[in-house]
Protein backbone atom coordinates (compact mmCIF):
# COMPACT_ATOMS: atom_id res chain seq x y z
CA UNK A 1 0.00 0.00 0.00
CA UNK A 2 1.40 3.40 -0.96
CA UNK A 3 1.65 6.29 1.45
CA UNK A 4 -1.22 8.07 -0.31
CA UNK A 5 -3.43 4.99 -0.12
CA UNK A 6 -2.65 4.65 3.58
CA UNK A 7 -3.50 8.32 4.21
CA UNK A 8 -6.82 7.93 2.37
CA UNK A 9 -7.58 4.73 4.26
CA UNK A 10 -6.77 6.39 7.60
CA UNK A 11 -8.91 9.41 6.76
CA UNK A 12 -11.90 7.23 5.86
CA UNK A 13 -11.43 5.16 9.04
CA UNK A 14 -11.35 8.34 11.15
CA UNK A 15 -14.51 9.65 9.48
CA UNK A 16 -16.33 6.37 10.18
CA UNK A 17 -15.13 6.39 13.80
CA UNK A 18 -16.36 9.96 14.25
CA UNK A 19 -19.80 9.09 12.82
CA UNK A 20 -20.12 6.10 15.16
CA UNK A 21 -18.96 8.12 18.19
CA UNK A 22 -21.43 10.94 17.45
CA UNK A 23 -24.25 8.42 17.04
CA UNK A 24 -23.47 6.80 20.38
CA UNK A 25 -23.13 10.18 22.09
CA UNK A 26 -26.48 11.38 20.72
CA UNK A 27 -28.14 8.11 21.81
CA UNK A 28 -26.88 8.63 25.35
CA UNK A 29 -28.11 12.22 25.42
CA UNK A 30 -31.55 11.12 24.16
CA UNK A 31 -31.71 8.54 26.96
CA UNK A 32 -30.96 11.38 29.39
CA UNK A 33 -33.99 13.29 28.09
CA UNK A 34 -32.51 15.49 25.40
CA UNK A 35 -34.61 16.18 22.28
CA UNK A 36 -33.27 15.44 18.80
CA UNK A 37 -34.27 17.37 15.69
CA UNK A 38 -33.17 16.28 12.21
CA UNK A 39 -33.31 18.83 9.42
CA UNK A 40 -34.43 17.34 6.09
CA UNK A 41 -31.78 19.31 4.19
CA UNK A 42 -29.63 22.41 4.13
CA UNK A 43 -30.14 24.77 1.22
CA UNK A 44 -26.52 25.95 1.05
CA UNK A 45 -23.65 27.15 3.22
CA UNK A 46 -25.40 30.48 3.87
CA UNK A 47 -28.39 28.56 5.26
CA UNK A 48 -26.06 26.60 7.55
CA UNK A 49 -24.48 29.84 8.79
CA UNK A 50 -27.91 31.38 9.40
CA UNK A 51 -28.75 28.41 11.61
CA UNK A 52 -25.49 28.75 13.55
CA UNK A 53 -26.08 32.46 14.16
CA UNK A 54 -29.70 31.83 15.15
CA UNK A 55 -28.61 29.15 17.64
CA UNK A 56 -26.05 31.51 19.20
CA UNK A 57 -28.64 34.28 19.55
CA UNK A 58 -31.64 32.24 20.70
CA UNK A 59 -30.63 29.03 22.46
CA UNK A 60 -29.42 29.54 26.01
CA UNK A 61 -29.22 25.90 27.15
CA UNK A 62 -26.83 23.24 25.95
CA UNK A 63 -27.17 21.70 22.49
CA UNK A 64 -25.05 19.71 20.07
CA UNK A 65 -24.98 19.53 16.28
CA UNK A 66 -23.65 16.94 13.88
CA UNK A 67 -24.42 17.43 10.20
CA UNK A 68 -28.16 18.05 9.91
CA UNK A 69 -28.85 16.52 13.32
CA UNK A 70 -29.33 18.77 16.36
CA UNK A 71 -29.96 17.69 19.92
CA UNK A 72 -31.17 20.02 22.68
CA UNK A 73 -30.99 19.70 26.44
CA UNK A 74 -34.18 21.76 26.87
CA UNK A 75 -37.25 20.59 24.96
CA UNK A 76 -38.45 24.20 24.61
CA UNK A 77 -35.28 25.06 22.70
CA UNK A 78 -35.91 22.13 20.38
CA UNK A 79 -39.47 23.35 19.78
CA UNK A 80 -38.28 26.90 19.00
CA UNK A 81 -35.70 25.42 16.62
CA UNK A 82 -38.33 23.28 14.87
CA UNK A 83 -40.71 26.23 14.53
CA UNK A 84 -37.98 28.31 12.94
CA UNK A 85 -36.13 25.81 10.74
CA UNK A 86 -38.50 22.98 9.79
Amino acid sequence: MTKLEQEISDSIANDIKKEIDEGIFFSILKELGWTQVDLPRLVDNIHALDIIYWLEDNIKNDYRQHGRCYIFEDEKDAIYFMLRWL
